[in-house]
């Protein structure tokens, strides 16, 4: 008796291109299930760091600018 056939492809590619073959979505954050909490809590605030300047690290910036620490923003002193 002849073999039988154990495997074969035929028109699979018609078939998986009749849809159109799509790139896998990507997700715009990746899950931190199973990060360690003390690991992500760092990460957390090393970001918050960059985003936000901290008046404390350069005093001697914000004395010769003379930026108002509460509202955040410039006030120049004004030459006479």
């Amino acid at each position: 008796m002849a073999k039988s056939k154990n495997h074969t492809t035929h028109n699979q590619s018609r078939k998986w291109h009749r849809n159109g073959i799509k790139k896998p979505r990507s997700q715009r954050y990746e899950s931190l299930k199973g990060v360690s909490i003390f690991f992500s809590t760092s990460r957390l605030l090393s970001c918050q760091s960059l985003t936000m300047e901290i008046p404390w690290k350069y005093p001697y910036r914000y004395f010769l600018f003379g930026q108002n620490l509460f509202t955040n923003s410039l006030f120049y002193h004004e030459l006479p």
